[in-house]
């Protein structure tokens, strides 16, 4: 299964915020942490995607990004006056394309999260099945989803609940939709790990091995670990 997005390559200049094409080895060095935390933050991404649960945060990811978009950001705006044709010119568009790029994916990971609030958030608040709100969401994501669940609240009440018998509208303006978490998935092992159980069938369990880079389909109850430590990967 191909990849959301192309892995970044030798062919997709690193988001580093300096410009000048005369650089020595720190700055060389400085640009592979900064493409390190670009991988990092798109594989966030699509673990974040494809995981049913709401995944514990990356704010130190998404700061980083942040942070080197803002200083790639104002470099191109002092050169960007200089003109001109020249390898200078093209290493600034080329620097703007990345960073769009990037800021495309931050943007997506929030997106993801955000949305996974308002479905589950009122589960989250609630700390059912160890899924507590601490580990889960930021505290501004919680105080989102504290304020989306009584907004919904009250819109119920206001548009249908008004209308149901008193008895019954307590219960069902508190129903908390709950992650599916024996749903499928597909994922890429990152690390080989031994003694993974999973179903087998008829109520029976199966210990197997996941070779490191094998690529595998299952329930992800039985993975959900693997995936927020690292060792393996939604695809």
């Amino acid at each position: 299964m191909a990849d959301a997005f192309p892995a970044l390559d030798d062919s997709r200049p690193d988001l580093d915020p300096d410009l000048d094409p005369d650089e020595d080895d720190d700055e060389e060095e400085e640009q592979m942490t900064a493409a390190e935390v670009a991988a990092r933050l798109e594989r966030a991404w699509t673990d974040e995607r494809f995981a049913p649960t709401l995944l514990p945060p990356r704010p130190e990811i998404v700061d980083c990004i942040l942070d080197q978009l803002a200083a790639v950001d104002e470099n191109v705006r002092q050169r960007a006056p200089r003109g001109g044709g020249g390898d200078g010119g093209l290493r600034v568009v080329a620097h703007r394309a990345e960073a769009d790029r990037l800021r495309f994916v931050v943007a997506a990971y929030l997106r993801e999260r955000l949305a996974k609030v308002e479905l589950h958030g009122r589960h989250l608040l609630a700390g059912d099945d160890d899924d507590d709100a601490a580990r889960r969401m930021t505290d501004e994501e919680a105080t989102y989803a504290r304020e989306f669940a009584d907004g919904v609240d009250a819109h119920a009440r206001q548009v249908a609940l008004r209308h149901v018998p008193p008895n019954l509208q307590a219960a069902e303006a508190r129903q908390a939709a709950a992650p599916n978490k024996r749903a499928y998935v597909f994922l890429r092992v990152n690390e080989r790990v031994d003694g993974v159980e999973v179903e087998a069938g008829g109520g029976e369990t199966e210990v197997v091995t996941l070779e490191r880079g094998s690529q595998h389909v299952m329930q992800y109850a039985a993975i959900a670990d693997l995936v927020e430590s690292g060792v393996v990967s939604l695809i």
